[in-house]
């Protein structure tokens, strides 16, 4: 049969004829994926619309009347699939969104101790990307003044460097951290 004729494909696809659907799916199966791709830019978001619409015009076939051809048809059925998927996408989001929400205020604002926490463990953290990015030497003397609470004395003795070096290697320790923490040293004195 010739299928490129739209009457005739009609036809065709009326009576459920298995063919003309595979002419109409080879035809514009790639088109549409990449028309879907543009709209959603997601691959597999695009290939589900346009499946749908595939789906869509098989169920209907008995009832198909195309006013303009079956492209027309099924570019507009991808165009609306992509907008219900862009929508659900949106929808779900929102209640994303929302849970999260009432988890934070569940657990963290009606228990003072978790919001504490939170904000400790995301000042520890701070500091320590902070620290962690030292020099190394200067990451080590600074490590064994404030976690271990060695005295400079102490230090010195036990990496085997001067007195003025474990000084020098905190001065800058203590600048970097002002440096790169201000802002978190406001926080703390605002709200003490």
């Amino acid at each position: 049969m010739n299928y490129s004729d739209t009457s005739v494909l009609l036809s065709a696809l009326n009576t459920g004829n298995i063919l003309a659907f595979e002419y109409v799916y080879k035809t514009y199966y790639k088109g549409l994926v990449n028309y879907a791709s543009r709209i959603l830019g997601d691959s597999e978001a695009s290939k589900d619309a346009v499946q749908q619409a595939f789906y869509r015009m098989w169920e209907n076939r008995a009832v198909l009347t195309l006013a303009l051809s079956p492209r027309a048809y099924l570019y507009r059925s991808v165009y609306n699939n992509c907008l219900n998927s862009i929508g659900h996408k949106k929808t779900i989001r929102k209640y994303e969104e929302e849970q999260l929400k009432e988890l934070y205020f569940s657990t963290v604002i009606q228990t003072p101790d978790a919001e504490m926490m939170l904000e400790r463990s995301e000042m520890e953290q701070a500091v320590m990307a902070v620290v962690n990015a030292l020099p190394e030497r200067c990451r080590e003397v600074f490590m064994l003044s404030k976690v271990e609470g060695l005295k400079n004395r102490e230090i010195a003795d036990r990496l085997g460097i001067s007195l003025k070096t474990v000084e020098a290697q905190m001065t800058i320790a203590i600048k970097r951290l002002r440096k790169e923490l201000g802002w978190l040293l406001q926080l703390l004195i605002f709200f003490s």
